[in-house]
């Protein structure tokens, strides 16, 4: 019984073998592909570690960078601009001097300036012994606002004087004598602002040196003009008409040139009520002061020995109609 089945279990299993054979067909068995391998592809390599014959280098990483920064606008001020504080009476009244036009002598031993506090005018006083001879001329000089920028004018003066050598024993005798004066306060002085034209209006005291005791007035028309900042300038006196220009030539422009803090200087053409042309006849030397430059002022003279002269020159802006 027991070889029976053993018998049988080898008949079957040969059974099975000869099937598996045959189902092939005469060809191989067919074998089951290796699964591929995984691609590491977003995986960076390690540090220092080979791959193949190469070493991997180090690669710092970049530094940090700031980001670019936009150029600032400037600033504006918001702030509102303060209003330019006015000076005092005082204030300008303590700057004046007393010097003499031409010499520069200064005459604090003749005079004293005095400031009326009803009229706000200046006005000339006599240092003891001396004494005026008629009554002193003086214009006050104020800008557009009404502040003071100065003042221009002449005194005939009975100058008491001591020589201990005049041969006619008089130690103590009076000399007659004329004084031109003008002065401004330096610290107003600027440009005219203004892109057209600004007219003034003024005068002149002056005198010829061959007639010390007649002083004589003349009126002064001026113009600025804004464009090219020059001047113009012509004054009327009782003998004849002066122009300023830019050089002693006859021929030149009838103009003076404006710094730009307001000085001006020209020369002096002069044409007598019966002359056909003008002549070189002297300087003129000043500027302009207060709000807007609306005060022109200045010394004029001609240094010649027989018609020489002297004058001072005040002037204010027109009011604009």
């Amino acid at each position: 019984m027991k070889s029976k089945n053993t018998l049988t279990l080898l008949t079957l299993a040969a059974a099975s073998l000869l099937t598996a054979c045959g189902s092939g067909g005469g060809k191989a068995p067919e074998t089951m592909p290796a699964p591929a391998p995984k691609l590491e592809q977003d995986k960076a390599p390690e540090k220092g570690k080979e791959q193949g014959d190469e070493k991997v280098p180090e690669v710092a990483p970049p530094a940090s960078q700031a980001p670019e920064r936009k150029p600032e606008a400037p600033k504006r001020d918001n702030k509102p601009k303060q209003p330019e504080v006015r000076k005092t009476d005082a204030e300008v009244f303590d700057k004046l001097r007393l010097e003499s036009v031409g010499s520069g002598v200064v005459l604090d031993n003749l005079f004293h300036l005095v400031l009326k506090e009803g009229t706000r005018k200046i006005d000339l006083g006599i240092v003891s012994p001396h004494d005026f001879i008629g009554t002193p001329k003086v214009e006050t000089l104020r800008d557009l606002d009404g502040t003071l920028v100065g003042y221009y004018g002449y005194a005939r003066v009975s100058e008491q004087k001591k020589d201990e050598a005049r041969p006619d024993g008089e130690k103590i005798y009076a000399a007659d004598r004329h004084f031109f004066l003008q002065s401004s306060d330096s610290s107003q002085l600027r440009l005219p602002v203004s892109l057209g034209n600004v007219t003034y209006k003024g005068k002149m005291f002056y005198q010829y040196n061959n007639d010390p005791n007649r002083a004589a007035e003349a009126d002064v028309s001026a113009t600025y003009f804004g464009q090219s900042k020059r001047l113009s300038m012509t004054i009327s006196g009782q003998e004849g008409q002066w122009r300023l220009q830019d050089s002693p030539a006859v021929s030149s422009p009838e103009t003076a040139s404006v710094h730009a803090n307001g000085l001006v200087a020209g020369y002096l053409a002069f044409k007598g009520n019966e002359e056909a042309k003008f002549k070189p006849n002297g300087t003129f030397t000043g500027g302009f002061y207060g709000k807007n430059g609306s005060v022109l002022t200045g010394q004029a003279q001609f240094n010649d020995k027989d018609k020489g002269w002297k004058g001072v020159i005040g002037a204010t802006a027109a009011p604009a109609k």
